[in-house]
């Protein structure tokens, strides 16, 4: 039994030296010399003998500590595993890559099929609005020529200032309330209050040619220029002359409005 570190005598080394007068040019050629002599002896035993990378001397000793290979064989087994990495990434790009391909198509027809759909609901809009706006524009044009007499009012007694106006109803625009006051609006865009509600106008106009398009607004089929969307189910009025607030019309009242403008 011998301890780690205890100093030996080189004749009673497990390991027995090359010479004890060979220096380290003629252990250096020594190792060239048998490389040779393993270089002729054939693929056979080259392939089975390995050789020296490294050599590293050990402190107050005759040894040399030396890390041999067999590069010839290391050499052989990264040219397998290189191929094999070849091999492995052909094959993935051969699946991948048509993968890639389909699901690429697959989304595209996806999206080309909402677009198509998206489209083709725009276009159904658009034609039942410019159908909405011919029967406005047909509406309105019905309702100028008509000259029935009517029971309704045909004058609205209003306030402006200290000034008391009388205004005929066709000169009327648009009628809207804020803050509990009640404002007509005229043709030529003048404004005058009236101490009536717009329930209680509203009941005393003529329905061929006013409209209660919500609780704020009363609004005078002459006084429409369009139809638009609004929203997802609103609809909006472009008024000449316009107003300070939009004028909307509920989903449960375009279905009424719709029926007014006779469609």
């Amino acid at each position: 039994m011998k301890k780690v570190g205890q100093k030996i005598a080189s004749s009673q080394s497990f390991v027995s030296s090359v010479a004890d007068n060979l220096s380290a040019d003629e252990f250096y050629d020594l190792l060239m010399q048998l490389k040779k002599n393993q270089a002729g002896n054939g693929d056979g035993e080259t392939s089975k003998s390995s050789e020296v990378i490294f050599m590293f001397p050990v402190q107050d000793s005759d040894w040399i500590v030396a890390s041999n290979v067999n590069v010839k064989r290391l050499i052989s087994q990264l040219d397998r595993l290189r191929d094999y990495y070849y091999t492995l990434f052909a094959v993935l790009g051969l699946i991948i890559i048509p993968s890639f391909v389909i699901t690429v198509r697959f989304i595209g027809s996806k999206y080309e099929n909402r677009l198509e759909s998206q489209k083709q609901k725009l276009e159904d809009e658009m034609l039942k609005f410019s159908k909405l706006n011919r029967a406005l524009g047909d509406y309105q044009q019905k309702v100028n020529e008509d000259s029935a007499v009517s029971e309704t009012k045909r004058r609205i007694l209003t306030h402006r200032h200290n000034e008391l106006l009388s205004i005929p109803t066709e000169e009327i625009a648009h009628i809207y309330t804020e803050n509990t006051v009640t404002y007509v609006i005229c043709f030529d865009d003048s404004r005058s209050t009236t101490n009536a509600s717009l329930d209680e106008l509203y009941s005393q106009l003529d329905e061929n040619h006013f409209f209660r398009a919500n609780r704020q607004y009363i609004i005078a089929i002459s006084s429409i220029n369009k139809i638009v969307k609004y929203g997802n189910s609103q609809l909006k009025l472009l008024t000449s002359p316009e107003t300070n607030t939009p004028i909307l019309i509920s989903k449960n009242r375009a279905a009424e409005f719709k029926n007014w403008l006779n469609l």
